[in-house]
């Protein structure tokens, strides 16, 4: 690791459940992070239903809110529908931290199948995912919108073969696969070590 990619330590983590009260803060990281972020509003109907998983990581000091990771228990399932962690903590073990503990937290609870999708370019959280026995199992085509990568629509022409051919080479709203995941059962209760 060069000069340039030293980070520095962390104050103790602070894992801890979330509710609906914390939906202000988390809406706030995740328009600062994601693409796609929910609303305030959208994170504190999450924390009200009845199966809601919300975690967050916190600075053991401060109580500044690092990262946080929100899902849904259905039954025996958990579909983990967002993770996220501040830009200037992140390669730090935040995301890892969470993920662990709401596996085992479903693992205790009884959960036997988790579920997720992401971004197939998000390279980072694949890798992670991968870290706990995640493996792809399929594909949503076309299932996130690219932000700020939208094509000024087709001017008429004459040709209307050439328009459709041409439109449909170039979608006026890009979107982007999700790659489904999930682990076997044993994997994501016996992660391996992080990097």
């Amino acid at each position: 690791m060069g000069d340039g990619d030293r980070r520095e330590a962390l104050p103790a983590l602070a894992l801890g459940r979330a509710g609906a009260a914390d939906a202000p803060e988390i809406a706030r990281l995740a328009r600062g992070v994601m693409e796609e972020a929910w609303s305030e509003r959208g994170f504190a109907d999450q924390a009200s239903k009845p199966g809601a998983v919300l975690w967050t990581a916190r600075s053991g000091a401060r109580g500044e809110l690092l990262g946080f990771l929100v899902g849904e228990r259905i039954l025996d399932e958990l579909h983990v529908l967002s993770v996220a962690v501040a830009p200037a903590t992140r390669r730090r073990g935040i995301a890892r931290s969470l993920l662990a503990r709401a596996l085992e937290a479903a693992s205790s609870a009884g959960v036997e199948v988790v579920h997720l999708e992401l971004r197939a370019s998000n390279r980072a959280a694949r890798s992670l995912y991968e870290g706990f026995g995640f493996v792809a199992v399929g594909r949503r085509p076309r299932y996130y919108r690219v932000k700020g990568k939208q094509r000024a629509p087709t001017p008429p022409h004459d040709n209307h073969d050439n328009q459709n051919n041409q439109n449909a080479q170039n979608p006026p709203n890009p979107r982007e696969d999700a790659v489904l995941m999930t682990p076997a059962l044993s994997a994501w209760q016996n992660p391996r070590p992080g990097p």
